[in-house]
């Protein structure tokens, strides 16, 4: 009987063998072409801010436990005026990353929450896009704040522009491990997670449809722009902070999913310390769903969250939300992350999406200040997350399949 390796080998020319489960949505098995597109890039990947932004970005890329850094540009970055671009910053972060031999996710968005500092150029407005207006929550303390109306024609037929041009640069290019496609809310999925979001994008005709739609039509055109890049995309499990339609939660993983049959990688946030939270939040169900694909080589499955998974002693007394988020906590969140404990069900997990603090009070290079325990605890998960990684396992299976077996054996 062919095994898992020599199957996938083979392109599923023959059946399946038997106990793999294979959906109509994948029957279409994983070449060994697009497998190897994913070799090599599980671990941690650091979501850090833009090195304009930063004093020392070689301490946090440098860290022995970091793989990979996400980098997020907005829009208004790169094209501040139509057909005007400066990949000056990009450049200077993937110089760095390869420095350092590390991997980077170039992330794009069109949209954010800083009143002061949105992500959409303004002169988007001057080509026909409609504005949505409302009082922004987190860093927008209230403030009004302005967001595209994202879903129409008029957006989308300058965001193609954008998308193809960046494509032509970046496309293939050495370091550059995913490219995160902007959708919603600082890229992710989410269309808006204001309350004061809700009825403005509602007025505005906004449905959960239209939205996958949308989403759908944005993944087709990243796809087309880096043929020769994967893609990655990260969500938190709400679309819209509609608490009569449970912020449409079912929807946001049904986009996921979908994005999954074709291709796309999904780092999803809500991991908690507390497993009553994780379980209300259904945090890891779209797992479940998502297994197939992450199983047979065709995406990496990511677990994280938008708050650091640990903070200060310091930064928890100022924030309760926070106050689980120690060491303890730290290890009851990497537990969870895979799943398999409490009745939680496995997520096939390849990749860790972390944030600066955990990665600062950690690192070697802080001498006596170190964080020893945390260091262990994070080095635990990596270690865990590499061994573990179903892509890996995949091409090693493939290999063994392929090599005739030693002499004399049976």
């Amino acid at each position: 009987m062919l095994g898992v390796g020599a199957w996938l080998a083979l392109g599923g020319a023959q059946a399946a063998p038997s106990g793999i489960e294979v959906s109509t949505a994948t029957a279409q098995v994983t070449s060994n072409s697009a497998i190897k597109k994913h070799a090599g890039k599980a671990g941690f990947y650091l979501r850090l801010a833009k090195t304009e932004e930063m004093n020392n970005p070689d301490f946090y890329i440098a860290h022995p436990l970091v793989d990979a850094v996400v980098v997020t540009y907005g829009w208004a970055d790169i094209e501040p005026s139509p057909g005007q671009y400066d990949f000056a910053q990009i450049d200077r972060m993937t110089a760095l990353c390869r420095k350092h031999g590390k991997g980077v996710v170039l992330s794009f968005s069109t949209q954010g929450q800083k009143p002061d500092k949105q992500p959409t150029p303004e002169w988007l407005y001057d080509k026909g896009v409609k504005r949505i207006q409302f009082n922004g929550g987190g860093v927008a303390k209230g403030k009004p704040i302005t967001v595209p109306k994202s879903w129409e024609p008029a957006f989308l037929r300058e965001y193609e522009t954008f998308i193809r041009k960046i494509g032509q640069r970046y496309n293939g290019q050495e370091g550059v491990w995913y490219v995160m496609p902007g959708f919603g809310h600082v890229g992710n999925i989410n269309a808006q997670p204001s309350g004061g979001g809700c009825q403005p994008f509602l007025a505005e005709g906004w449905t959960p449809d239209i939205w996958k739609d949308y989403c759908r039509k944005v993944a087709s055109l990243y796809t087309a722009a880096f043929p020769d890049t994967p893609l990655i995309v990260k969500s938190a499990n709400h679309l819209l902070r509609d608490k009569a339609h449970d912020f449409y939660a079912q929807e946001a993983d049904d986009i996921l999913v979908d994005l999954g049959k074709q291709g796309i990688s999904a780092i999803s946030f809500g991991l908690e310390p507390d497993i009553a939270l994780i379980r209300k939040n259904r945090v890891l169900d779209r797992f479940v769903r998502l297994e197939p694909y992450a199983m047979n080589g065709r995406i990496r499955a990511g677990i994280g969250d938008d708050w650091p998974l640990w903070v200060s002693e310091e930064r928890r007394k100022k924030a309760r939300f926070l106050a689980g988020r120690d060491e303890n906590g730290l290890e009851r969140e990497l537990q969870y992350a895979f799943g398999g404990v409490e009745g939680l069900p496995p997520t096939h997990v390849s990749v860790m999406y972390v944030l600066h603090p955990e990665i600062e009070a950690s690192h070697p290079d802080k001498g006596a200040e170190q964080n020893k325990r945390l260091f262990q605890i994070l080095e635990a998960a990596r270690n865990r997350l590499k061994a573990e990684d179903p892509i890996a396992q995949q091409i090693k299976a493939g290999r063994n399949a392929a090599s005739p077996p030693p002499e004399g054996a049976s």
